[in-house]
């Protein structure tokens, strides 16, 4: 099963908010990286 991580619109504002495309690129990286830590540890909390 596919989650969505970040919105379309979460991207949009990281972009708007950041100084160049390349420090943009990082913040979503690290915050991609970030939710998908905390949905492996629900599921394996869960036992899924």
């Amino acid at each position: 099963m596919d989650i969505e991580i970040l919105s379309a619109k979460e991207v949009q504002e990281i972009y708007k908010s950041s100084v160049n495309s390349e420090v943009a690129l990082e913040r979503v990286t690290l915050l991609v990286n970030i939710k998908k830590d905390i949905e492996v540890k629900k599921r394996k909390i869960r036992g899924n």
